[in-house]
C-alpha cells in the first residue's frame, strides 16, 4: 500500500491491511533481525497492543538462537492471551535451554499448568533438555504446596524408570505438574538412549501424541550419533 513504510519491524504494528499484497512482514522481520542491534524486535515486545506482541513474538520464535538478546522481553509475555504466541514465546525458548537462569527458567516452569496442550509439551522438551542445576534453583522460587509439586516432579525427572509405560499412562491421564515432569522424564531417557521400546498409545492427546513422537526421533538420533540430542 502507497505511503506504508518499509521497515518490516514498522509494517508489523500496522493492520495487516495496510501491508502491501503479497508481503509477508514477519518473515520480512525474521529475516531482518540482527542480534546486534536488537532494538526494533525489543520495541514490539514490549507493545501494549496484544495484536503487536503477538505479531513480535511469532518472530522471536523463529530467529532461533539470535533471539536470546530478547529473551527477557519476550518471557514478560509468558502469559499472553494468545495460546500461539506463547507457543511461539517457548520455540525460541527451546533454541537455547541450557542457557536459562533460574529466574528465567521460572517463567518457563510456570506455563506447566498451561490449558493448552500445544504449549505445555514445550514445555516438556524444556524440563527434559535444561540443566538439573538451573531447574532446582528455579524451583526454590516457588512457594508452598507449588513448590512441593516441583520438587516431587523434579525427583521423578531425575530417576530412570523401567516402567514406562506406567509413567506414559499416568502421566496422559492428567493434567498436572506431575504429569508433566514425568513426560520430561521419558524424553530425557530416550536422549540419552536409555529407552528400548515405547508407550502404546491410540489415544487422541495431541501432548500424548508428540511426546511419543519426541521419544522415538531422540532415540532414533541417539543410535545414530550415540550422543544426546537436543
Amino acid at each position: 500500500m502507497s505511503g506504508a513504510p518499509d521497515n518490516p519491524f514498522d509494517l508489523l504494528r500496522l493492520p495487516d491491511v495496510q501491508w502491501q499484497e503479497g508481503l509477508d512482514p514477519v518473515r520480512a522481520a525474521i529475516a531482518a533481525f540482527d542480534p546486534e542491534h536488537p532494538e526494533p524486535l525489543g520495541a514490539l515486545l514490549n507493545a501494549e497492543d496484544p495484536l503487536i506482541t503477538r505479531r513480535a513474538l511469532s518472530v522471536f520464535g523463529s530467529v532461533g538462537k539470535k533471539g536470546f538478546v530478547v529473551l527477557d522481553a519476550a518471557l514478560a509475555l509468558a502469559g499472553h492471551r494468545d495460546m500461539l504466541a506463547r507457543s511461539k514465546l517457548l520455540d525460541g525458548v527451546l533454541s537455547y535451554p541450557r542457557r536459562l537462569n533460574p529466574t528465567q527458567a521460572h517463567i518457563v516452569l510456570q506455563l506447566g499448568v498451561d490449558a493448552e496442550d500445544i504449549v505445555r509439551e514445550k514445555v516438556v522438551a524444556f524440563i527434559s533438555l535444561a540443566k538439573l542445576e538451573t531447574l532446582e534453583h528455579a524451583i526454590a522460587l516457588f512457594s508452598g504446596s507449588l513448590r512441593d509439586e516441583h520438587e516431587e516432579g523434579l525427583r521423578l525427572l531425575k530417576e530412570e524408570h523401567e516402567d514406562i509405560q506406567r509413567i506414559f499412562d499416568v502421566a496422559i491421564a492428567t493434567n498436572t505438574l506431575h504429569s508433566i515432569y514425568g513426560l520430561a522424564a521419558l524424553e530425557r531417557m530416550a536422549r540419552k538412549g536409555l529407552v528400548d521400546r515405547f508407550p502404546s498409545y491410540s489415544g487422541g492427546s495431541y501432548l500424548g501424541a508428540s511426546v511419543l513422537a519426541n521419544m522415538q526421533r531422540l532415540h532414533k538420533l541417539h543410535r545414530k550419533t550415540g550422543s544426546s540430542a537436543s
